[in-house]
Order: C-alpha cells, then structure tokens, then sequence
C-alpha cells in the first residue's frame, strides 16, 4: 500500500528523511489506512472498483472513431434480464457516433 501524504498522521517528510511527530497530527492511523486504501482501490479505475461485473477491456479498449476510451455500462430489458455492454466514452456526451457493442461472456465448462 502506498501512503500518499503521510502528515495526515504527523510525519515529516524531506526526501528519504521521515522525522514521526513533525508536523502535529490530523486524523488517526485507523481513519489514514482507510482512506489509502480506498484510493489504491479507485486508483485502478474508479468504476471498476464499484463496478459488479468485470469488464476486463475497459482500460485496454478504445475507440475506432474517436480514439476515446471504451468504459462497460450495462441495462435492464423488460424481463429483468441485464445486458452488458461497451460503449465510447465520449459517445455518451453525444460527441461521438459509435454504437455500443455487447460484452462477449466467455463460459468455461
């Protein structure tokens, strides 16, 4: 886990010199971790953090016409039934005009 800004919790830091009660201390130890690691969490991407489905192409596909980022989205047809999808990032701000592609589910047996 890598520690963004570690005065939050009273350490100075200069260079490779960290002096513990440098700087007067903000938020608790237990408060600190939680917070890393919910950014280490949405470092990888944000949606994919919350996201239920996993859309293993979302930060390695991008788009034809725009060159945009591809990002998963999914809906719900009238059955229930939920549909997963990739779409143009920018398509979705009405900038671009590729139509979103099913997510292909791979089942091994």
């Amino acid at each position: 886990m890598t520690q963004a800004n570690k005065k939050y919790i009273g350490y100075y830091v200069y260079g490779d010199i960290e002096i513990e009660d440098g700087v007067p201390r903000i938020v608790s130890d237990e408060t600190f971790n939680k917070v890393q690691t919910l950014m280490n969490n949405n470092r990888k991407t944000p949606a994919r953090a919350k996201a239920i489905t996993e859309y293993i192409l979302m930060t390695k596909l991008f788009c034809g016409r725009c060159k945009g980022l591809m990002v998963g989205v999914s809906g719900k047809g009238k059955c229930g039934v939920v549909y997963n999808y990739y779409s143009c990032n920018t398509s979705r701000k009405k900038q671009c005009k590729k139509k979103m592609f099913a997510k292909i589910i791979l089942k091994t047996s």
